[in-house]
């Protein structure tokens, strides 16, 4: 599922600072324009158990890739220069 699949990439470093998969393709198709942001907000809840859990297994790299996740999100949401 998708709390699999977006911190599975964020651990392999698949793209810097979750840029939107669609910017970077050649042909894009509706499916492509899924906005991230809004994606993590959704899964938000899933994500922290799966932080709370990676850190008890002891998992460095999930744990980190879910805090990069969990960054960017709360990057976009940044709100105090309004």
């Amino acid at each position: 599922g998708w709390t699999t699949a977006v911190p599975e990439e964020a651990v392999e470093m698949k793209w810097p600072f979750v840029p939107e998969k669609w910017q970077y393709k050649k042909s894009v198709s509706f499916n492509d324009k899924t906005n991230l942001s809004d994606l993590i907000s959704k899964h938000l809840t899933q994500l922290l158990v799966l932080l709370k859990t990676s850190i008890m297994a002891q998992e460095g790299p999930s744990a980190m890739a879910v805090v990069f996740l969990v960054d960017r999100f709360i990057y976009w949401r940044d709100e105090s220069s309004q």
